[in-house]
């Protein structure tokens, strides 16, 4: 008996030594502390829709630069009293798919130098074409796109209907009374001129800041201040 304590003990207190050893039994392993979220400059998403700037003469040429850098497209009056400044602006426009506004009755020469603008944009261009009267009517031109617009009067009241293709006739909805003189002289819009059904739009930047545009809308930008337009740029 004496011998198999003389074995044991020396093994028990070996295993007790071991045990406290060892410690308490490890907790979970804890994660790593996170590292603390950085909060992202939230930036202002684009208008929704096709957009053009409408730009002429008067236009100063860092905002037709800022604009064809931000990928926008254009919209221009084919107005053969602007004929030098056009000339001077469509290299600057190459591979782009513009807007060019067409009014009232086209000369011999006039449709010459207009089937040449048109062939610089690969006939991709779309024409819009203001009506003053019933008669009005542009030749036939190799393009993919014409949008007519017509100014009327009905009632003693300034009236703009759309016609493209063969949708319905539209009138549009003016946003204000000061729009009744839109795409004259100036060639301007006060406020604006919605074509609902259409999805086309005519807008002054400055005076209604949001377009309102939906994902197919096609919307025509004029603008009032080189604030206005320079700050529409830069939110694209």
């Amino acid at each position: 008996m004496t011998v198999l304590l003389r074995f044991i003990l020396p093994v028990c207190l070996c295993l007790f030594s071991v045990f406290l050893s060892a410690g308490p039994k490890a907790s979970a392993k804890e994660e790593a502390p996170k590292a603390p979220a950085i909060a992202m400059k939230e930036k202002a998403l684009p208008p929704a829709g096709m957009h053009y700037l409408y730009i002429d003469p008067s236009t100063p040429r860092y905002l037709i630069e800022k604009a064809r850098a931000k990928k926008l497209q254009f919209a221009l009056s084919f107005d053969q009293r602007q004929a030098a400044w056009l000339r001077g602006i469509l290299p600057s426009l190459s591979g782009m798919t513009p807007i060019l506004f067409v009014r009232g009755v086209l000369s011999d020469m006039e449709e010459k130098r207009l089937r040449e603008t048109l062939e610089h944009f690969n006939y991709e261009a779309t024409l819009v074409h203001i009506k003053q009267k019933d008669r009005e009517t542009l030749p036939l031109l190799p393009i993919k796109g014409l949008v007519t617009v017509e100014r009327t009067m009905e009632k003693e009241r300034t009236v703009f209907v759309i016609q493209q293709g063969k949708q319905t006739r539209e009138s549009a909805k003016l946003l204000s009374l000061l729009d009744e003189r839109d795409l004259s002289e100036p060639f301007t819009v006060a406020s604006g001129l919605i074509f609902e059904r259409h999805g086309f739009r005519f807008i002054n930047i400055d005076a209604v800041p949001d377009t309102g545009a939906a994902v197919g809308d096609r919307t025509i930008v004029f603008f009032s201040s080189e604030k206005g337009a320079e700050k529409f740029i830069e939110k694209w």
